[in-house]
């Protein structure tokens, strides 16, 4: 009924409306009488939404970020790291409210076309562009956690105390070695809105060498001369991470770089007693290098040995025995100080005319090249001796400091000596076509070592051409005596000997 009434209303008014009666009518909103009633509002676009809730969302993921980081016990022995963590959250609290109360009062004026939505997408150029913008804060954050982590690597070192304020150091200043590493320095940059950020990230490569070279606390753990301190100072000379050295309470190196370990150590010249090992110089840290020290290891026996050089270029080599010529023309030292730079081998060779009334004796020396020892920034040779024969030896070679050693690097596989020493002293007698030889045997012989032959060798003497290039001739001898036959008369020989090397 009520339907067919409102489709009847238009034909009362008549064809042309000439039954109508003007009526006037007041329109009221529904919400004045009841709130709860429907209403129009205006729509705001879907990615403005989630833009706004991203915002506010990393806000909250950060601030779980800050608690964490303020719970750890790094941040609990180092006060700056929680004050500037605090600090920090207060700032990034502050900005997320009045981002909050930007929202609060935006987005009813837009719901009800009060404003444009364009109005919250300033707003949220805004804050990307601000130094509150997620990026930044995510990677200043980043920054000190991995400041946190790092400063947790100290405190995990042996030996090593952790001292929350300067003013305490004074209680270890009479130690005699007291190296204090500084915690990493923050720069605050003023900004729109005072953001604190980090010069950390921009320079790793200034505190990441000295992070890497902290073996030296595990290389001197037994060396009780030397106190290791964890300390968070404030230098505006230096950027990052810093050791300071102390002696005798005085501060001695704001800037210390322990060595890391040596860049190579290859072993040459190896002898029945003696092994020669090349050292190329650490990576880091060969500033304040005093000296290398040696350590070797016997195949079947426990624990390392050391030899340390009394100075980085001058090494002492001593007890070896001495005997001709080895196979490579050396001649082993005996008692003998010198400068590992110098000179390398000496050479001894007998030289003989076949002629009844000439005869002499020759000792050669030749000094390798002078190579320059302003420190030991180029390879350095260190000879080690009172070694035994026929034995095998593992080595390694650390740096020293005036804060102690550095980390080894050991030689790569066992380095095994030469079964005996070389044969004892020559004697000769010549005639104008024969040299007649003898020797003494080997004064050292290693365990289950039996010498069964020797190699005589002999060649003219040429002084136009090296002693390495000369042509030798070759014979065996099975005992300790030879006699070199078919020789032309009137001519100088060199004659050596040797014992054949499996």
């Amino acid at each position: 009924e009520a339907v067919e009434v409102y489709l009847s209303l238009p034909k009362l008014l008549g064809a042309n409306g000439e039954n109508a009666v003007p009526v006037k009518v007041w329109l009221l909103p529904l919400t004045c009488l009841d709130s709860t009633a429907a209403k129009l509002v205006r729509q705001i676009s879907i990615g403005l939404v989630q833009e706004c809730q991203s915002v506010l969302e990393d806000f909250s993921d950060l601030e779980m970020r800050f608690n964490d980081a303020l719970r750890t016990q790094t941040a609990q022995q180092f006060p700056q790291i929680g004050k500037k963590l605090k600090t920090f959250k207060q700032k990034c609290s502050q900005f997320k409210k009045v981002f909050q109360q930007t929202l609060a009062e935006k987005l009813p004026s837009i719901r009800g076309g009060g404003e444009e939505e364009a109005v919250l997408a300033e707003e949220l150029r805004k804050t990307c562009s601000s130094p509150f913008n997620s990026k930044d804060l995510n990677e200043w954050m980043d920054c000190k956690e991995r400041e946190i982590s790092i400063l947790k690597s100290y405190t995990m070192m042996k030996n090593t105390q952790i001292v929350p304020r300067k003013m305490i150091l004074k209680k270890f200043s009479k130690q005699s070695r007291l190296c204090v590493l500084s915690s990493p320095r923050w720069e605050v940059m003023n900004r729109t809105s005072q953001l604190y950020q980090t010069t950390f990230n921009k320079h790793p490569n200034q505190t990441m060498p000295k992070i890497h070279t902290l073996q030296i606390n595990e290389a001197n753990k037994e060396n009780k001369n030397i106190t290791f301190l964890t300390v968070g100072l404030t230098n505006e000379t230096q950027k990052g991470a810093s050791i300071y050295l102390y002696t005798d309470g005085f501060s001695v190196n704001e800037d210390f770089e322990p060595p890391s370990k040596p860049a190579t150590v290859t072993g040459s010249d190896i002898n029945h007693n003696s092994v020669t090992l090349k050292i190329s110089p650490p990576r880091f840290g060969a500033e304040d290098i005093t000296s290398y020290s040696v350590e070797y290891w016997v195949s079947g026996e426990d624990g390392w040995k050391q030899k340390t050089a009394s100075k980085a270029e001058e090494v002492t080599v001593s007890d070896l025995s001495a005997g001709p010529a080895n196979e490579d023309g050396s001649f082993d030292l005996k008692c003998l100080k010198m400068r590992a730079k110098s000179m390398e081998n000496i050479f001894v060779n007998f030289n003989k005319t076949t002629t009844k009334s000439l005869t002499k004796e020759v000792l050669r020396e030749r000094k390798q090249p002078e190579i320059s020892i302003e420190n030991l920034q180029k390879q350095v040779k260190v000879g080690l001796a009172k070694l035994s024969p026929n034995t095998e030896y593992m080595f390694r070679c650390r740096a020293e400091t005036p804060v102690g050693a550095g980390p080894a690097n050991e030689v790569s596989g066992s380095i095994k000596t030469l079964p005996c020493s070389p044969p004892g002293k020559l004697h000769v007698e010549s005639t104008s076509r024969e040299i007649s030889v003898s020797w003494e045997k080997p004064a050292e012989l290693g365990q289950d070592v039996h010498v069964l032959s020797y190699i005589v060798e002999y060649a003219k003497q040429d002084q136009h051409v090296k002693e390495e290039d000369l042509h030798w001739e070759q014979m065996m001898a099975g005992a300790e005596k030879a006699i070199i036959s078919g020789l032309q008369p009137e001519t100088e020989y060199a004659v050596r000997v040797r014992i054949p090397q499996k």
